[in-house]
């Protein structure tokens, strides 16, 4: 299947939304190890995110996502600013200034953006980090990659990967 950058768009759009109904949620699990405003931090980056993207006026699947990360580092705190900046910017330099890509290509982006993620980090699996979960969703993206999934099929595989 095809992925356009309105689909890049409507994606960012609705994880920014998806945070804003769980920031209570993401709060409290940070509060068991963190300072406890992982959930807040997010919301207001990927708000941030949301309108830095809006007013683009670009086809580019890479520059969409690059302007995400740069965002998200610059409107975050803490460690998760780069570091979830560092898998949306890495994933736009992969994909490049393309309108639209193949699944195949969202697979090597994902991979170039947990990579980047882990060397920022210093993060192994097992480590008890995002890697946990994002090498299992990228491994699973990868492996039907040819089949007869769907976008939506590999998406929903990968994350069940990642839980």
């Amino acid at each position: 299947m095809i992925l356009t950058h309105a689909h890049v768009r409507v994606w960012i759009q609705n994880y920014r939304d998806l945070i804003a109904d769980n920031v209570d949620e993401l709060n409290k699990l940070d509060a068991a190890a963190g300072d406890g405003d992982f959930g807040a931090s997010m919301q207001r980056g990927l708000d941030a995110a949301v309108a830095a993207i809006e007013p683009l006026d670009t086809d580019s699947i890479g520059k969409l996502l690059r302007t995400v990360g740069m965002t998200l580092v610059s409107s975050m705190g803490g460690t998760s600013g780069p570091l979830v900046g560092t898998l949306f910017t890495k994933m736009g330099a992969t994909l490049g200034d393309t309108g639209e890509t193949h699944t195949a290509n969202l697979a090597a982006a994902f991979r170039a953006g947990a990579e980047g993620v882990m060397a920022l980090g210093q993060a192994e699996p097992g480590d008890k980090t995002m890697i946990d979960s994002l090498l299992p969703s990228v491994d699973t993206m990868e492996a039907v990659i040819g089949g007869e999934h769907t976008l939506q099929s590999m998406l929903a595989d990968a994350a069940d990967a990642a839980r």
